[in-house]
């Protein structure tokens, strides 16, 4: 009798510290998870103060900064100088009844000076003229002098020079080349529709599409005008859709490893001449391949002879 009562008893503590060591077990698990709560909101706080120290030190250089307000025009071309004329407009947030101002702008390290003149209200306002000899990244500085001290200040943007041209761009449409039997064929499909800065579709001269195999033009056809829309009344097509509608198909004299570029081609009413990339394809051995090139992005400029 007493030997079960004493595995009974023995059975009891067995039971207690099981439910003992459940209980602790849970505890660390609850402690455990309340610490990651505390780090997870050590982490949130840590984040909110370097976002509101990153807005501190962007209002700081805010403050300090002189230029207020800086935006270039398109005026135009000028094609006897091969430049883009711009009206250039900069407001300071001090200044006083001495103050010259001057941009320089820079494009592929050469600058170009533009004396402002002051209107009032701290507004200056000036002309430019930047030689377009080939598409680049506008760099736009301020140089005010007032009593002597002179501020030298980058404004907080960089222009693309395609964008200040009378043709920015264009909507594009495109498919891919495709194999049937051993001939690669070009749908006709293809659209071009140039719009300026602003997004408003424009009409150009002598619009033509070229295809390029390896470097080498290897097609070169007059673009078809058709408008899209009433949104957009200025859009060229390479060919004519067949009578059931359905677009041309084009064969293309290629090699796998070849590469293949088709352009956009047209002219401004000033004379500068314009080749957009439509797309870019490595052709394989059994499709062909869309690819992107930095060059692509940006059109090819050619000032008349």
């Amino acid at each position: 009798m007493k030997r079960n009562w004493i595995a009974l008893a023995s059975l009891v503590l067995d039971l207690v510290l099981v439910a003992l060591l459940l209980w602790q077990g849970s505890r660390l698990d609850t402690l455990e998870q309340s610490l990651w709560n505390v780090q997870d909101n050590l982490m949130d706080r840590q984040d909110q103060v370097m976002d509101e120290m990153g807005a501190l030190r962007q209002d700081v250089q805010e403050g300090e900064r002189l230029i207020a307000d800086c935006a270039l025009e398109p005026a135009g071309l000028d094609p006897e100088t091969r430049s883009v004329l711009l009206n250039a407009s900069v407001t300071l947030k001090a200044w006083s009844a001495d103050t010259d101002a001057t941009l320089l702008l820079e494009l592929e390290g050469q600058t170009t000076e533009a004396s402002l003149t002051h209107g009032g209200n701290g507004v200056f306002t000036g002309e430019a003229a930047v030689p377009v000899e080939e598409n680049g990244s506008l760099t736009v500085t301020l140089l005010a002098d007032t009593g002597g001290t002179v501020t030298r200040e980058q404004a907080e943007f960089v222009y693309q020079l395609s964008d200040l041209l009378p043709v920015t761009d264009g909507a594009t449409g495109t498919s891919t080349p495709y194999w049937v039997e051993d001939t690669l064929l070009l749908n006709s499909g293809f659209f071009f529709c140039p719009y300026d800065r602003d997004h408003d579709y424009v009409e150009v001269r002598d619009p033509e599409f070229r295809l390029y195999r390896n470097g080498e033009l290897i097609l070169e056809e007059a673009a078809v005008y058709h408008p899209m829309s009433d949104d957009i009344p200025y859009c060229y097509y390479l060919r004519e859709v067949n009578e059931d509608g359905l677009g041309q198909t084009i064969p293309v004299d290629v090699q796998p490893g070849d590469t293949l570029r088709l352009a956009f081609a047209c002219q401004d009413q000033f004379g500068l001449a314009y080749e957009f990339t439509v797309d870019h394809w490595q052709v394989l051995k059994d499709d062909a391949v869309h690819v992107s090139l930095d060059e692509d992005f940006y059109p090819t400029l050619t000032w008349p002879a």
